[in-house]
Order: structure tokens, then C-alpha cells, then sequence
């Protein structure tokens, strides 16, 4: 999770634009998380990492592990206009999209998309759009409700949709276009 702005205490649990409990099974070894850095100085915290857990994650359960061989890199990039996270395996981009509730989350996740793209890789927004619909596959990151929880508040986390755009549909140079405006400078 990458430190939100502003200076009030924040629960790693809930996801959002800084990162928080992504829970997303494709982020494993060799994948990517791109985090915007919300102030000078921004930090990041690294919670559980599970060994196995299902799309939804529908109630806060998964296989954890110690991860005594964890690895991360951190580099930073700027000059990156990013605003929410994005992730990134071998084979796909993966935008994220969070809300109170699954249909706002989605339409969160395609706007999120949406922009990110259009921009990265210099098409249209309508273009992208059209992208979005025939190729990215939508799921569900985060559903789990627990409100009333002690350490989440009585709203509860919000709800979560990525969606995976795959990168084999675009030809080398659109790929290598997006690549260099995620790591700008590299």
C-alpha cells in the first residue's frame, strides 16, 4: 500500500487510490504494481501475502504465507500521471475500480481503465473504450463485507473489480508506448 495523502491515520484494509488490500491473485512472482505517490516523501507497507486465495476474496480468507524469500523492487517514476493502481503481469494490464458497491466499482474499474489507457497508449478515449468492452475481462477483486469490524469502520472496506486487458491483441509498438509511459525514464 502506498501512503494516501493527507495525514489522518488510514487502515491498510480497504482498498483505493493509494493501493491498500489489492488481493489480487495475479500479482505473483515477475508481476508489476504500479501505486501513485500521494505526497513527498510517500511510504509503503506491505501486508500479508497470501499463498492462495480465489478471485473475490469474499471473506477476508485466503491461504497465507511467510513469504521468507520475498523480493520487491521499488523504483519511481516521474513524470507518471497515475491516480490509482495498475498492475502488470508477463501477459496483461490490470486496472482496478473500488466503490461501496459491485456496480459502482465496476463502472469505477472501466472509467479507471478508460483513462489510464486512452492516455498511455495515445488513443482515443472512445477507442479505448471500445477496447475495454471487446477484450478486458471484468472480475471480482473484493468482496468481502465486514462492516462493523473494529478495525474497518462501520462502512467496511469497499467493494472491488479489476479488469485484465491483454497485451497480445496490440502490436510491439503500442506495447512498448504503454511500457514507457509506466516506467518513464527507464
Amino acid at each position: 500500500m502506498g501512503e494516501p495523502a493527507g495525514d489522518d491515520p488510514v487502515s491498510a484494509l480497504p482498498a483505493g487510490s493509494h493501493g491498500g488490500n489489492l488481493s489480487l491473485r495475479e500479482l505473483t512472482a515477475g508481476s508489476s504494481l504500479f501505486l501513485p505517490v500521494a505526497k513527498p516523501g510517500g511510504r509503503i507497507w506491505v501486508g500479508d501475502v497470501h499463498a492462495l486465495q480465489g478471485d473475490g476474496l469474499v471473506d477476508q480468507t485466503a491461504i497465507k504465507s511467510t513469504a521468507e524469500e520475498l523480493r520487491m523492487r521499488y523504483d519511481v517514476h516521474r513524470g507518471s500521471a497515475l491516480t490509482r493502481p495498475l498492475a502488470e503481469t508477463d501477459t496483461h494490464w490490470i486496472g482496478f475500480g473500488f466503490a461501496d458497491n459491485l456496480d459502482d466499482a465496476l463502472i469505477d474499474c472501466v472509467r479507471g481503465m478508460i483513462s489510464w489507457f486512452s492516455v498511455a497508449a495515445g488513443v482515443g478515449a472512445a477507442e479505448a473504450y471500445a477496447l475495454c468492452s471487446i477484450s478486458a475481462s471484468f472480475r471480482v477483486t473484493q468482496y468481502a463485507d465486514q462492516r462493523g469490524a473494529p478495525y474497518v469502520g462501520l462502512d467496511g472496506p469497499p467493494k472491488g473489480v479489476h479488469g485484465m486487458l491483454p497485451k497480445e491483441i496490440f502490436p510491439a509498438e503500442l506495447r512498448a508506448r504503454v511500457d514507457r509511459w509506466l516506467r518513464p525514464g527507464s
